[in-house]
């Protein structure tokens, strides 16, 4: 998942990540499930985070990963106990979107950097965000992601196999993010200038 965010860019991988994730909380339950989402979000915020360290020393920076892979850990465990039987991709898109809005806004206000929609800038998922912001951009993510990893989970523990459903989900996987394609973007109307100031500390720590 860190390598769809800038600098990398390779959006489509975003909903792999998501995919990747929900697989590994499936039947997991709440408690197995949210150490596996910890896991996870200490593996994407050390990385996607690394930058931090450099301005404000090593111990801000891992500590504010694991602040933030808590929200993770809970977005695993909710998966972990509402997915026992099987992926349910409506699911893991709400878990997403629920978690970020919480990351968002807690605590001192929040910390609302890397989420899932800002990877899709470039893609057609980020058209959505005309019509609902950054919260639809990730959910389309998700539940994307969630549809690949219903299609895979049903291809791999269920028998006999499912060829049918299968297919059907991983085919609609993409036509999510196609979705967004049917959003026109206006390239008319009045320019219009703007001004942005870039907030620094101090000192490292």
């Amino acid at each position: 998942m860190f390598l769809a965010f800038p600098g990398h860019d390779l959006w489509f991988l975003a909903p792999i990540g998501v995919a990747l994730l929900a697989l590994a909380t499936t039947g997991a339950g709440l408690r197995r499930g949210a150490l596996l989402g910890f896991a996870g979000g200490m593996v994407f915020f050390t990385e996607s985070l690394s930058w931090s360290g450099v301005y404000v020393g090593a111990l801000p920076w891992i500590a504010l990963a694991i602040l933030q892979s808590l929200f993770v850990a809970l977005l695993g465990g909710v998966c972990g106990w509402a997915t026992s039987d099987r992926v349910r991709p409506v699911v893991v898109a709400l878990a997403w979107v629920a978690q970020e809005a919480l990351r968002d806004r807690l605590p001192y206000g929040g910390f609302p950097w890397v989420r899932l929609a800002f990877s899709q800038a470039d893609s057609p998922f980020g058209r959505l965000a005309a019509l609902g912001g950054a919260p639809l951009v990730t959910f389309a993510v998700a539940l994307s992601g969630g549809l690949l990893a219903a299609g895979v989970f049903r291809l791999v523990r269920t028998r006999p196999v499912t060829l049918r459903p299968s297919l059907g989900a991983l085919a609609l996987a993409p036509l999510v993010g196609l979705a967004g394609l049917l959003v026109p973007l206006p390239t008319d109307g009045p320019p219009a200038r703007g001004m942005a100031v870039q907030g620094n500390v101090p000192r490292a720590g």
